[in-house]
């Protein structure tokens, strides 16, 4: 069952699903209840251990409104909603344990280095933790369905800005092997704006959008929307704007570390879309 096919009043029956929901409705919740939308979708990983104190704490807001949150979802309470994250917690756990030598080895060998290295470790592992979460909550189907987009597609555009600009282009260069018509966005002089004019019905753009949202990124695809372009979003998360106003989205969510916001995860996914992609075409693998 999607998140679009559940009623208002039903309990989605897995964390993932009602994060779906979430997004879906996001817009219709009030101001406060967007708070905690927000931080639930950001630090998933940690509701199956909070309590409804500490996490009205961590979103600003009263214990009865984290309830009233849960019950907006069909929930009873939010014992019943912190049990879904819970279950999830057990499931990746175990992935975790599965996978635990490989990432123990790396920073291992980071700790043998020179002052610093706890720091680098720590970026380091982070990185690695965000690639289990994108391996984890991979949504397939839209993975598939995008690639499908791409490919029914003759001009596809990319449009990124701030630490997403290098994956845009990255995504550029590589589509370049499929032989469709390719067109970045590439800003300078300040020209997202005009360039848009370029795009046609039965385009689509591929808008890459990491935090912080820009919102001259946002002009573009509402722009490229109305000019009757189909709109695939690659994002750090269903609420961002870009992501909701786009008709098809994927979401790989980095992990904060210490030093630079990563974008390994943004990249795998982007990678792995061009795997699909070249699976639909019947092409070999792109040369590097």
């Amino acid at each position: 069952m999607s998140a679009s096919s559940l009623t208002w009043s039903e309990r989605p029956p897995t964390a993932e699903q009602f994060l779906q929901r979430v997004a879906l409705e996001y817009e219709m919740l009030s101001n406060r209840l967007k708070l905690i939308a927000r931080y639930v979708e950001c630090n998933s990983e940690q509701i199956g251990l909070e309590s409804v104190q500490s996490l009205a704490e961590r979103c600003g807001v009263n214990p009865s409104t984290i309830v009233r949150f849960a019950q907006r979802f069909g929930f009873s309470g939010f014992s019943e909603l912190r049990s879904l994250f819970r279950e999830r917690l057990t499931r990746e756990v175990s992935f975790s344990d599965d996978n635990r030598l490989p990432l123990s080895r790396s920073v291992g060998c980071l700790a043998t280095k020179p002052q610093g290295q706890d720091r680098v470790a720590k970026h380091i592992s982070g990185s690695i933790e965000a690639m289990k979460r994108l391996w984890r909550a991979l949504d397939q189907e839209a993975l598939a369905s995008a690639a499908n987009v791409l490919a029914a597609a003759q001009t596809i555009w990319i449009v990124g800005s701030g630490r997403s600009f290098p994956i845009a282009v990255y995504l550029e260069y590589m589509l370049q092997y499929t032989e469709k018509c390719v067109g970045l966005f590439s800003g300078l002089g300040g020209t997202h704006l005009a360039k848009v004019r370029s795009v046609r019905r039965g385009d689509v753009l591929v808008a890459i959008s990491l935090a912080p949202n820009d919102d001259e990124l946002l002009r573009v695809v509402q722009q490229a929307a109305q000019r009757g372009a189909s709109v695939l979003a690659i994002s750090d998360s269903r609420l961002s704007p870009v992501a909701q106003s786009a008709q098809l989205s994927l979401i790989g969510q980095e992990t904060a570390s210490p030093g630079p916001t990563g974008i390994t995860a943004t990249t795998a996914l982007v990678e792995s879309l061009l795997v699909e992609l070249n699976f639909q075409l019947g092409l070999s693998a792109h040369p590097g």
